[in-house]
């Protein structure tokens, strides 16, 4: 499975973000990017590797990371 090319550190500002070490971690992050996204394009990548990498995951681990996204978000 070829995830989207993106280079978080080109693409996106990082300095608030560490880069992920587990799938987990990197699905939180592209989850987040998706949302913070400045522009549109980077939104769509962002969803797009955040879907790949959730395949990686069990149903419980992506709604626990969904989950903790929305109480930050409120």
């Amino acid at each position: 499975m070829r995830l989207p090319n993106i280079n978080l550190e080109r693409d996106y500002q990082m300095e608030n973000y560490k880069m992920p070490t587990t799938d987990i971690e990197a699905f939180t992050l592209a989850l987040r990017i998706a949302v913070e996204a400045p522009s549109n394009e980077m939104s769509i990548k962002a969803t797009a590797m955040a879907e790949s990498l959730a395949t990686r995951l069990t149903a419980e681990q992506v709604q626990s990371v969904k989950a903790i996204l929305e109480a930050e978000a409120a």
